[in-house]
């Protein structure tokens, strides 16, 4: 059922910020609904639960982007092995296979998920943006 329902999502190959929240409404509801249940089942503040959902959303447009934002920085840095990046999950639309992640790399990487051409595509992505000089160290 999921495939079925996750298809509508994924009829951005090159997503946009809009493709964030473009959900079948079987997947829309649970996606939603999560919130409900965290509300219920655990104490959680207001203000916590409006924070999350906000970051949330932040992340998950950044995701969606279609354009890296990435500061060059980041490929040298510890965060570049954690967090994903646009690059990271714009490849998850465009081959719709590995990449499931949204929020942070090491979970592919840990269930052996991450399109392994993905450090090679950043890395042509940021040169195009900053020019022909290595990124990598």
């Amino acid at each position: 059922m999921f495939r079925f329902t996750h298809k509508v999502h994924h009829q951005s190959v090159n997503p946009s910020p809009w493709a964030s929240y473009s959900f079948h409404i079987l997947e829309a509801i649970p996606e939603g609904g999560i919130l409900v249940v965290l509300a219920f089942v655990m104490p959680i503040y207001e203000d916590v639960l409006l924070l999350f959902t906000v970051v949330s959303l932040i992340i998950n447009v950044y995701g969606h982007l279609g354009y890296e934002i990435m500061p060059k920085g980041l490929r040298n840095s510890f965060l570049f092995e954690i967090i994903n990046t646009s690059v990271y999950h714009n490849l998850h639309h465009s081959k719709f296979k590995g990449n499931y992640s949204l929020y942070f790399r090491w979970w592919d990487k840990l269930m052996k998920t991450e399109n392994p051409d993905y450090v090679k595509e950043y890395d042509r992505i940021q040169e195009q943006r900053f020019g022909r000089k290595k990124l990598a160290a």
